[in-house]
């Protein structure tokens, strides 16, 4: 004979969907937190305060808490790794490719995106190129301003990225969105040669 525990199991689901979502909370903290001391120790300013990092943090932890119930959903059908995976790709094609669309509003995957450009000014389509920056924002060290004081990065992710698809026999272009949109756009061409007479070639677009 088994004796069970008269436990609630609608509490328990929402005590576990409460203590992720408080997990969530917490590790963006720290996550804040190491930022600030980072810029602090390297001599970095940021652009954004403590305070308003954290009230960002809250607006984001609620805005995407939704997601906490549908990927223990995912993961109960599909095990832990297929919900990461599924979750994933549901983010990939809903959030990035829909954020800055006139249908952003359709998708909840965008609302995090949408709440962040309102409030803290980060938006998800970039600024876009300069005629300058599309020729040399490839080249080592390039950081826009001849004086090369700038903080806000030091002239290296697009160089590195581009040494490593030549490595590859690819290319690395940069221009700009022509889709109504503004923003920056980078495209990755690679190509995967099986044999002499057949060969085929990737290509990625990245927005920013």
């Amino acid at each position: 004979m088994t004796n069970t525990l008269p436990v609630d199991l609608k509490k328990i689901w929402f005590g576990k969907l409460l203590l992720i979502i408080i997990y969530l909370f917490l590790s963006s903290i720290v996550l804040l937190i190491g930022i600030n001391m980072a810029g602090y120790i390297l001599n970095i300013p940021l652009k954004i305060s403590f305070i308003k990092g954290f009230i960002a943090i809250v607006i984001m932890v609620m805005a995407s808490s939704w997601q906490v119930p549908f990927c223990l959903f995912l993961c109960k059908k599909f095990n832990l790794l297929g919900g990461i995976l599924i979750n994933f790709g549901f983010g990939l094609i809903f959030n990035i490719m829909m954020a800055d669309s006139s249908i952003w509003w359709i998708s909840p995957y965008s609302f995090t995106s949408r709440l962040m450009a309102a409030f803290l000014e980060i938006h998800p389509n970039g600024k876009g190129f300069t005629g300058e920056d599309i020729e040399y924002a490839n080249t080592k060290f390039y950081m826009k301003e001849k004086s090369r004081s700038s903080k806000d990065h030091y002239g290296m992710g697009l160089y590195i990225a581009d040494v490593i698809v030549k490595l590859h026999n690819g290319k690395l272009i940069l221009e700009n969105r022509c889709d109504n949109k503004k923003g920056a756009k980078v495209i990755i061409e690679i190509p995967l040669n099986y044999s002499i007479e057949s060969s085929m070639l990737i290509k990625s677009e990245i927005y920013c």
